[in-house]
């Protein structure tokens, strides 16, 4: 991690959480429901684009999570 070289930017962390929750934990891209999904986002922890939906997503995703827990 320490030689990861930072580069300043835009950063639309609700979109990536979207794509996290529509493309990837999808049963086309390996998705088992019987196992349950994790994810560990990383972040600038300044989102500021779309910043509005960043924690509403945040809870769809882990709402689906839930969801996936209680069956």
């Amino acid at each position: 991690m320490e030689r990861l070289q930072y580069v300043r930017g835009r950063t639309n962390t609700a979109e990536a959480l979207l794509y996290l929750r529509t493309e990837m934990f999808t049963p086309f891209n390996g998705d088992r429901p019987d196992v349950p999904n994790y994810a560990v986002v990383i972040t600038d922890g300044e989102s500021n684009i779309n910043e509005e939906n960043t924690l509403p997503e945040a809870i769809n995703a882990r709402s689906v999570s839930e969801e996936e827990e209680t069956g």
